[in-house]
């Protein structure tokens, strides 16, 4: 299992780098600038940012997509830009997911922020390591 919930802390920098190579290696991971940088990859652990699709400086298209969807929702446009938002964001997760089971790991515990609430997160990448509940 992997904490990367502090990069430099709760996991050592070479495991936290060798994961954010393995996800920038990726579909949208190697064009998400969270995974981009080890800075950006490491506030966003922190922060649970990590878990969302940013913005890439000088992206026009992107930023517009972002723009309609968080600003125009109610609009045929603003819709289809949030759905290829939450689409972008979901492949960034998977990303993240493919990347911790290509190095091996069983779990990876983080942080995810939702609705501007950072909270702990596991990520449960092989479902033998969980056991039944018991009543206590």
């Amino acid at each position: 299992m992997l904490d990367i919930s502090d990069p430099g802390v709760t996991c050592t920098p070479q495991e936290s780098e060798q994961l954010r190579q393995l996800v920038v290696s990726r579909r949208p991971g190697k064009g998400n600038i969270q995974a981009e940088y080890q800075e950006y990859w490491e506030n966003g652990w922190r922060t649970g940012e990590i878990m969302k699709y940013a913005v890439r400086p000088g992206d026009l298209q992107m930023a517009q997509m972002a723009h309609l969807a968080l600003y125009q929702r109610e609009t045929a446009a603003g819709l289809r830009a949030w759905n290829l938002m939450q689409q972008t964001t979901r492949d960034c997760i998977e990303d993240i997911v493919d990347a911790s089971i290509a190095a091996g790991y069983q779990a990876v515990a983080g942080n995810e922020r939702q609705y501007g609430v950072t909270y702990p997160i596991l990520i449960v990448l092989d479902p033998n390591i969980l056991t039944s509940p018991v009543k206590v």
